[in-house]
């Protein structure tokens, strides 16, 4: 019954990662990125590899005063932490639905157990018994007439 709710998994071999680009290759993509590429934009164009070239990205890109940007922001940072604790459900869902399968199983023995234990008590109950003595004394006053 396990195997109902787990999937069929075939095996799939992931290609390995690619090897990391070296200085020369992300250097020469810096240098041909349009100004307009937001990865690049807070650094200055003159060729210069001073650090004090660098703009403050938070003045840049600073939205203090946009209120509608500020709400846009907010509510995507919500969804995000809805959907990582989400996930984070999803994750663990098959491990506590096994232990509730676990529970309700132990819970299907035990009732079965006791609606055993009912049933033979019925069999070898005192009214039962009582119930055959007085058919019994009814057949024998049927038979003497």
């Amino acid at each position: 019954m396990l195997g109902f709710f787990k999937a069929k998994s075939k095996s799939i071999t992931i290609p390995d990662r690619p090897h990391p680009p070296s200085f020369e290759q992300i250097k020469e993509d810096v240098d041909i990125a349009p100004d307009s590429d937001i990865m690049f934009c807070t650094r200055s164009r003159s060729g210069s590899d001073s650090s004090e070239e660098y703009f403050d990205a938070r003045s840049e890109f600073d939205t203090s005063g946009d209120e509608d940007m500020e709400e846009e922001q907010e509510h995507a940072y919500d969804q995000s932490v809805e959907l990582l604790q989400l996930h984070q459900r999803l994750v663990t869902a098959p491990q506590a639905l096994e232990a509730e399968l676990d529970k309700l199983r132990t819970l299907g023995q035990e009732v079965s157990k006791a609606v055993e234990e009912i049933r033979q008590m019925s069999n070898h109950s005192p009214r039962q018994s009582e119930d055959s003595n007085i058919s019994g004394q009814q057949k024998k006053t049927k038979v003497k007439t």
